[in-house]
C-alpha cells in the first residue's frame, strides 16, 4: 500500500497524472456523513479481499525463505 503512495505522488510530481482534491474531499465526506453506512462498507470491502490477500502473503513470506 505504501508504494501504490509513493508511486501515485511520484506521478502527481512529474505531472503524469492530476489528483481532483475536491472531487475527493467532498466524495470522503459523502461517504463519512453516515457512520454507520461506511463503517459497514469498509467492512464488506476488507473481508471481500481477505482470502487473496492472506495467499499473496504467505506466497510472498515463503519467496522470502526460500529466496
Amino acid at each position: 500500500m505504501g508504494l501504490i503512495l509513493i508511486g501515485v505522488q511520484l506521478l502527481v510530481y512529474n505531472g503524469i497524472i492530476s489528483i481532483n482534491w475536491t472531487i475527493i474531499e467532498s466524495s470522503a465526506e459523502d461517504i463519512f456523513a453516515n457512520q454507520e453506512w461506511s463503517l459497514e462498507k469498509l467492512k464488506s470491502i476488507l473481508l471481500v479481499n481477505l482470502p487473496f490477500a492472506g495467499a499473496a502473503g504467505i506466497g510472498f513470506l515463503l519467496g522470502l525463505k526460500k529466496g
